[in-house]
């Protein structure tokens, strides 16, 4: 674990030449900046759009209609409490009984889903580590055993919270989809003000303006939700009613605070060089460790499953159901 000595040892990384700005090197190989960034830019913004799109459809495709019901519209009935209404039938915060409020059956919910990706995520990266120790371990070295592992911590630690409030807000029928898409915007004008007050970055007049924009425009797709009077047919696309319809894409857009500040805490980290060896942390070795620690820290708050309205789940049995009902 990270010590004093260790955050004394790794400082901010200072302006590199002109040159060695020109090139980035992945694994053995040196490919130019301006590629790489056009690159990781494509598979940030397809990455983004995969989990918009797949996201509320995998945490509501085990939601099976009330037996005996054709159910046209299973979004749009929620009563003044915030509880599903379907064809009648209140089901308590979408749990995993079924439609009809009386048959219990497992289904995927929130926390499976999140606690999946994040396994998925340590496997991945934990694998890429082994090969980079047993086939390239020149790669892994001092500034790793040095490397404060108070940061890896902070990140995924703020990483499990925005995983809390994202996923389990992002059903279908507590916030519509086509709003997640544009809440997730949410996450600029705050990585811009965490940058200001943690980096010291000062944002462009023209960044600033565009930030801005983007936060006005946010307030302003809430408008219908707020009011439903304004346009009764924006139920017909999803997302809770009510109260609730308001209160759910506020949790979801809240959940890009964290997510913020673990950008900026990735930034610096990933910036920080040792004093001694002069080297920045392997990106690797950096994403496993706070990908393992972001899946201790959600394990750790397993008990928000169990809230009324927030969770999923009724009782502890029915919260281990989910991982049988998938195997």
């Amino acid at each position: 674990m990270g010590t004093s000595e260790n955050n004394d040892d790794m400082v901010p990384l200072n302006s590199l030449p002109e040159e060695k700005h020109k090139t980035i090197g992945l694994g053995p190989f040196k490919v130019n900046l301006i590629l790489a960034n056009i690159f990781f830019a494509f598979l940030a913004v397809g990455g983004e759009v995969g989990q918009n799109v797949t996201l509320p459809l995998w945490i509501d495709s085990s939601i099976p209609p009330p037996s005996g019901h054709l159910v046209h519209n299973s979004f749009n009935h929620t009563n003044d409490t915030g509880h599903l209404m379907r064809n009648g039938y209140s089901t308590n915060h979408i749990n995993s009984s079924s439609g009809s409020g009386d048959v219990y059956q497992p289904r995927v919910d929130a926390f499976f889903v999140y606690t999946f990706a994040s396994m998925a995520f340590v496997m991945l990266f934990g694998g890429a580590l082994l090969f980079i120790r047993l086939f390239q371990p020149h790669l892994l070295g001092e500034t790793e055993r040095r490397f404060p592992h108070s940061q890896l911590f902070l990140v995924g630690l703020f990483d499990a919270l925005n995983g809390t409030l994202v996923v389990y807000a992002s059903s279908g029928r507590r916030t519509a989809p086509y709003l997640q898409a544009i809440l997730g915007n949410f996450m600029i004008p705050l990585i811009m003000a965490f940058r200001y007050f943690i980096l010291r970055k000062v944002p462009t007049l023209r960044k600033f303006s565009c930030a801005m924009i983007v936060l006005v425009s946010l307030f302003i797709c809430l408008i219908p939700k707020i009011f439903p009077s304004i346009d009764p047919e924006a139920a017909r696309f999803g997302g809770a009613s009510g109260v609730a319809g308001f209160l759910w894409p506020l949790c979801f857009m809240f959940g890009f605070i964290p997510m913020a500040l673990m950008n900026v805490i990735e930034e610096r980290g990933l910036k920080m060089q040792d004093s001694l060896s002069e080297q920045q942390v392997n990106i690797v070795f950096f994403l496993f460790w706070s990908s393992t620690y972001e899946l201790f820290v959600f394990l750790s708050i397993f008990w928000l499953d169990f809230v009324p309205v927030f969770g999923y789940a009724d009782n502890f049995t029915h919260f281990l159901d989910k991982y049988v009902h998938q195997r």
